[in-house]
């Protein structure tokens, strides 16, 4: 009777006018259950096998713990939702307000609307706030030793553009010949033909392919140096370099706790500025870093959660990836413009523009670019 009681209560609160109601179908059973242990009656084997009494304290636990954690998980987003909702809408009403023009026979209706955005006051999240201490773990420290594996260590040396074999190789007699390896493009390379050495021309490149070889084995190496170029000069009255380092996946607030000798020289020895505004706007790091670069959004901004209307993307697929982007509203062709030498760095394959199979830009992105080799 009992479960069947639960049963029907649960089914007149799903069929109630409150529409926040919820049924929880699989509550019958473990009420079932431990009616059944009261009994000390085995509803799996259709009864007369008596039980021990702990499962029927294990069985009271069990319901009440599973009772508990259905109703909170239920109960806290719908109260979470609606919070949100009525704060939002609380401070930051949405005004609709209709004026009449003083043209005599035209009516003119007038909308003014307040964003939450335009009035929101961005306060700088504590990284050691007292909510998240709990789940840091500073047991392990900092690694202050650490051993390089020899075996995966080179045999060769690329200074000032000239090649040579260091003292674990020349006692193995390795026979040794390099190479540079240049970037076409974002997706293509070309390779020089292979040198001695001791030849004296130095290795003009960013990369040089080095292959060592000896009777029982051969080594290749890929060594990587900054091969200047000659750019036309622009004259400016102040042209600092400027670095932009991100760390894809990072918030703000953890760079700070996991890198915390790294920020504190950024920020302090090198005057840098951490951009503690740039918010999470699209799925993963494409739309993010097109937003950061381009000042353009790929995928629709959605803010239910705060009452607020859905913003359409600025660009669509086609425009992104099917077509040459325009280079003059991109960061870093900005700075080749004014004269500067720039250089892109990551470590993925294919750069934000070309991934997965976009045309990206129709000339190079970089003058210097390091990306791992395919």
């Amino acid at each position: 009777m009992y479960a069947d009681d639960v049963s029907f209560l649960s089914k007149h609160r799903a069929n109630s006018e409150n529409s926040d109601a919820y049924y929880v179908p699989s509550l019958r059973f473990p009420i079932r259950l431990a009616w059944a242990v009261l009994n000390e009656v085995d509803v799996a084997t259709g009864g007369g096998r008596r039980m021990p009494m702990w499962i029927l304290y294990g069985c009271f636990v069990v319901t009440f713990f599973y009772l508990l954690t259905v109703t909170n998980i239920f109960e806290t987003n719908k109260s979470v939702y609606e919070f949100i909702r009525k704060t939002s809408q609380g401070k930051y009403p949405r005004h609709s307000n209709e004026q009449a023009s003083g043209h005599e026979g035209t009516n003119e209706t007038i909308y003014s609307t307040q964003d939450i955005f335009d009035t929101c006051p961005f306060v700088p999240p504590d990284p050691w706030d007292p909510e998240i201490l709990n789940y840091i773990d500073v047991k392990y420290g900092f690694f202050n030793n650490c051993n390089v594996n020899q075996k995966w260590s080179p045999i060769t040396e690329l200074r000032n553009g000239h090649v040579r074999v260091l003292r674990a190789g020349s006692s193995r007699k390795y026979e040794c010949r390099a190479r540079c390896v240049n970037y076409l493009d974002e997706e293509h390379v070309a390779f020089d033909p292979w040198r001695d050495i001791n030849d004296l021309p130095p290795f003009l490149c960013d990369f040089v392919h080095t292959e060592c070889t000896s009777r029982k084995r051969t080594i290749s190496h890929v060594h990587m140096q900054i091969a200047e170029l000659s750019t036309k000069s622009v004259h400016a009255t102040r042209h600092p370099h400027v670095h932009i380092i991100l760390l894809d996946s990072v918030a703000s607030s953890q760079a700070i706790r996991a890198l915390p000798r790294t920020v504190n020289f950024l920020t302090n020895a090198m005057d840098a500025v951490q951009f503690r505004k740039l918010n999470k706007v699209g799925y993963n790091s494409r739309p993010n870093g097109f937003v950061m670069l381009f000042g353009k959004t790929t995928e629709a901004v959605t803010r239910e959660l705060v009452d607020g209307d859905l913003i359409p993307a600025d660009w669509t697929y086609s425009t992104y990836c099917r077509k040459y982007l325009n280079e003059s509203i991109y960061i870093p062709i900005q700075y080749r413009n004014a004269g500067y030498k720039t250089f892109g760095a990551q470590d993925y394959s294919a750069s934000l523009l070309n991934f997965p199979n976009c045309v990206g830009l129709e000339n190079r992105e970089f003058q210097h670019t390091y990306r791992y080799l395919l």
